[in-house]
């Protein structure tokens, strides 16, 4: 806890980060104001280092152009990216030491450590605490 966690990058000493993407927003049914519209759902980016510590930021799309300009100034360029097989993930090898996707239509796991189990778990608890 004697860390400043927003001057230190992500997977420095080419540590693993995953990055992974969601839409937050309440139920329409959980809405108990009838006579205003359910707003927006919001996308969120998620950056887990998996020493520890994790950032999200609010994005206004998940274009290739708005998640790669968020990854470069917070993680390390020796990281090594994990995340799933979206196309706006494409070409992060050659920022960073390497990119692995994991393809969740087919397995949530390769081998033992490319995963984005972590990002995955920290979307589920922030949804359920929404």
């Amino acid at each position: 806890m004697d860390k400043d966690p927003i001057r230190g990058m992500l997977g420095r000493g080419g540590g693993m980060v995953e990055a992974d993407e969601t839409f937050i927003s309440g139920k329409p049914r959980n809405n108990r104001h009838k006579n205003r519209k359910p707003k927006k759902k919001v996308a969120v980016l998620t950056l887990i280092d998996r020493e520890g510590q994790a950032r999200t930021f609010k994005i206004p799309n998940t274009k290739k152009a708005t998640l790669q300009a968020i990854l470069r100034p917070v993680v390390d360029r020796s990281a090594v990216i994990m995340a799933d097989e979206n196309p706006s993930y494409e070409g992060l090898d050659e920022h960073f030491k390497a990119h692995h996707a994991v393809n969740h239509s087919d397995t949530y796991v390769r081998g033992m450590i490319i995963h984005t189990n972590f990002s995955e778990s920290y979307h589920a608890l922030l949804k359920r605490s929404i």
